[in-house]
């Protein structure tokens, strides 16, 4: 199955060949790869012999702006090439400009109110956390920068009249204005077609306690949560047991897509949920998500699988933290692939034999969520490591030439400046051994009951917000910690080298790479 793009069908020849089932990752995130819910839907609709095509909206409409920046900019266009080279990556500031190029041709055409970038949509009209300006949006959809895009591509097949159902998967806030934009046009133009929504930021919204579905006069069906089951349901399908909890993820659909890599970059998870689930500051805790498991043995055998078939440079597992029985797994493995993901400092990464059977195994990155540098705040929020540990982790990975993308989070109710200034000192004294950054501020989420705050205040009209403004406890408010970042954090000479050669936008889906 192929990609629609541009291609003109006629229906009286395709009519018998054209699905059913129509599933849309839709703009505005990062196109570095196949999302990773809809290989899984896909998979249950092809082992239920139900008709669908997938249609990467996301990437084909970064595609289409491009493309017409080129037309006017020809001497542009070999920018797109060079993001899919290897020796891009070779080079951060090479890598930076080709970044910053692609990012001026997506907002060529732009209006003031709107502003793009290869991971990101900021659209001044609607407040994607507003149910009413994101039904306003769909209202409006023909003032979407999307809307030619949306019209050229999905007419031909839309127009055949054998599409009954369209999926929809919203997994970022950064897509919500985009995919009611989606959603506005096909209701509008083909009223008879059936719309189903779901993916993650649908499953946090369906777990708030003030949600009461504000799209149902627009969706036709809103699903939260694993969606494979719900979705053969909702089209009268009886799941088989048997293929449902042995799905295999079908990316045929993408096999001839160029993503914005070096390489084919594969998706894969061996768990739903979080096993630790024990973090105050997490939504997972919040949000109570059940954590669902694969055989770790059986996710081996189908990336060795994948390689066969499909040849990746890459394999990314999206799992919210990889767990010890899967990384001792992949540290025996024998894929030809390597392999990166989220994990927790664990225990068995001390031992720096393991971490060399691990970078043998194909590890090739550990996204890991230190958080902060201060213990006294790592024991509050519950994070079970100690910085003893963490420094010895960090040393190992380093050593074992596995490359590491260390979180940090500031701003938690117990921090203050002096635990901020003990985050910076281990960060700096530690610099050689971490590659790159995440710097993020504490959100409050809007469910949490784990910490007790005085005054709290809701971030308004958006009552789709998953999290709540507050005034810490200690005065280590956003504001002065945006400062001491500025001004004592990203100053540091280790911190800065490492800031320097952390990708921009793409972050860590491009880390592995550089």
């Amino acid at each position: 199955m192929s990609e629609l793009g541009n291609i003109a069908i006629d229906p009286l020849l395709e009519l018998e060949y054209i699905p059913t089932m129509l599933l849309i990752y839709p703009p505005m995130a990062k196109a570095s790869e196949p999302p990773s819910g809809i290989p899984l839907l896909a998979g249950a609709l092809k082992a239920h012999n139900i008709n669908y095509q997938v249609m990467d909206m996301n990437l084909g409409a970064q595609e289409y702006l491009l493309e017409q920046y080129f037309q006017s900019h020809p001497k542009k266009r070999h920018y797109r090439k060079l993001i899919t080279e290897r020796k891009t990556y070779e080079k951060p500031d090479s890598y930076q400009r080709i970044i910053s190029e692609l990012t001026k041709g997506l907002n060529d055409s732009m209006t003031k109110e709107l502003t793009l970038s290869l991971a990101n949509m900021e659209d001044s009209r609607y407040a994607p956390l507003n149910s009413r300006d994101l039904l306003k949006a769909a209202e409006e959809y023909s003032e979407s920068p999307f809307y030619p895009y949306y019209k050229q591509s999905l007419t031909p097949l839309l127009l055949s009249g054998a599409i009954h159902h369209v999926g929809i998967s919203l997994q970022y806030i950064n897509q919500a204005v985009a995919t009611f934009s989606l959603i506005g046009f096909i209701k509008a133009v083909y009223p008879k077609i059936r719309i189903i929504l779901g993916g993650g930021l649908i499953t946090s919204w369906g777990a708030l306690k003030s949600w009461n579905n504000p799209f149902k006069d627009l969706v036709d069906k809103i699903i939260t949560g694993a969606g494979e089951e719900k979705l053969l349901e909702y089209l009268g399908i009886e799941a088989d047991p048997h293929k449902i909890h042995s799905i295999q993820p079908d990316f045929d659909w993408a096999k001839d897509l160029q993503y914005f890599s070096p390489g084919r970059i594969m998706p894969i998870s061996g768990s739903q949920g979080c096993s630790w689930k024990r973090c105050k500051f997490c939504p997972e805790l919040a949000e109570d998500s059940p954590y669902l498991s694969r055989n770790p043995k059986v996710v081996l055998e189908m990336m060795k699988q994948w390689e066969r078939e499909y040849q990746p440079a890459l394999f990314h597992f999206t799992d919210n933290e990889m767990s010890p029985t899967l990384l001792k797994t992949m540290a025996l493995g024998d894929l030809n692939t390597p392999w990166y993901g989220f994990t927790k400092f664990y225990s068995l990464l001390k031992d720096p034999k393991f971490c060399k059977a691990l970078k043998k195994g194909g590890c090739s990155m550990l996204k890991l969520g230190l958080e902060s540098g201060d213990q006294r705040v790592l024991d509050f929020l519950n994070k079970g490591i100690t910085l003893e540990d963490a420094s010895l982790i960090l040393k190992n990975l380093h050593h074992a030439g596995i490359k590491n993308y260390v979180y940090l989070l500031l701003g938690t109710p117990v921090e203050d400046l002096a635990s901020a200034l003990l985050t910076r000192d281990f960060t700096e004294a530690h610099a050689e051994f971490i590659d790159f950054l995440n710097l993020a501020i504490f959100n409050m989420p809007v469910q949490s009951k784990e910490f007790i705050i005085s005054e709290e205040f809701q971030y308004s009209p958006a009552d789709l917000s998953l999290y709540k403004g507050f005034n810490h406890p200690l005065g280590w408010n956003r504001g002065n910690i945006r400062r001491f970042l500025k001004e004592e954090f990203q100053v540091q000479p280790g911190v800065q080298k490492i800031l320097r050669r952390t990708p921009p936008q793409f972050n860590a889906n491009h880390a592995a790479f550089m």
